[in-house]
């Protein structure tokens, strides 16, 4: 037996116009009813403290990382081109880069351990 073709809206739900609990007016581009408001004090928990104490140093020794590799790059590059010695531009900046990232994924570690001891002890876990 052959049923005839629904419409083609048939079954579509309208969009809902007043309401939806959010101040954006009801979940238009991705921020719906159910998602969770991002706060300064949240934003700054993340940052600081991260999901868990292993995941926290985890995030301090890449940030460190990072950021001791753009700096070392930069400054093994230019002093190195600057002051004319052997180990300058390139090779002064992936020396620089190695050296500095090393450095700051270490103190990472340190300062991401003593900040989950921190947010451990403001039970942030």
């Amino acid at each position: 037996m052959l049923y005839p073709n629904p419409s083609p809206t048939a079954g579509v739900q309208p969009p809902m116009i007043s309401g939806g609990g959010s101040a954006g007016g009801g979940g238009g581009g991705g921020t719906g009813a159910g998602a969770p408001k991002k706060t300064p004090t949240k934003l700054a928990k993340w940052y600081l403290c991260g999901s868990s104490p292993a995941d926290n140093v985890k995030n301090w020794m890449l940030e460190g990382a990072v950021k001791g590799a753009t700096f070392g790059a930069i400054s093994g590059g230019v002093t190195g081109s600057l002051l004319g010695t052997p180990v300058g531009g390139v090779a002064g900046a992936f020396l620089g880069g190695f050296v500095d990232s090393t450095i700051g994924a270490t103190s990472g570690v340190l300062y991401g351990s003593a900040a989950s001891l921190i947010c451990l002890s403001f039970r942030a876990y």
